[in-house]
């Protein structure tokens, strides 16, 4: 009871430290939640991750041509006349678009063209050496080893 009394003061400060020790990790500014080296392995999968990034590219353009135009998705997605929206959307949402642009949009686009040449890259280089090892029948006589996976560069 007296340890409940002692600590009970310093209980918020506690949740905040313990909050922040356990946060997790968020994609920074325009980082890529989706394209990792894992997911590069297997083609099916690096085509899904793909697509969740475009789509991750697509909300964030969408959000910023948005609020550039001092409009929020759940206005325009919503059953309101448009006329209202508009009517209503008189206060400037502060948004810097070329900042925007800059460290969002263009670098996850960059992710996105760098990740699938990188598996198209992989592909290749796996359907050349499937080539040469089926070639003569007896193994693999080119290199003097099997490519290896993709390692995205850090």
């Amino acid at each position: 009871m007296i340890g409940v009394l002692v600590v009970s003061p310093f209980t918020r400060q506690l949740v905040n430290f313990l909050e922040r020790l356990f946060r997790e990790k968020e994609a920074g500014r325009g980082q890529p939640k989706y394209l990792t080296a894992e997911v590069m392995e297997m083609p099916g999968a690096a085509f899904e991750a793909i697509r969740k990034e475009t789509i991750h590219l697509y909300d964030k353009s969408l959000e910023a041509i948005l609020h550039a135009l001092n409009l929020h998705r759940h206005d325009v997605n919503s059953d309101a006349e448009i006329e209202k929206i508009i009517a209503r959307s008189d206060k400037p949402i502060p948004i810097n678009v070329d900042e925007v642009y800059h460290q969002d949009i263009k670098t996850l686009y960059s992710a996105i063209l760098e990740y699938g040449s990188g598996r198209q890259q992989q592909d290749l280089r796996y359907q050349a050496y499937g080539t040469i090892y089926h070639r003569n029948g007896q193994g693999y006589q080119g290199a003097a080893k099997k490519p290896e996976p993709f390692q995205k560069k850090s």
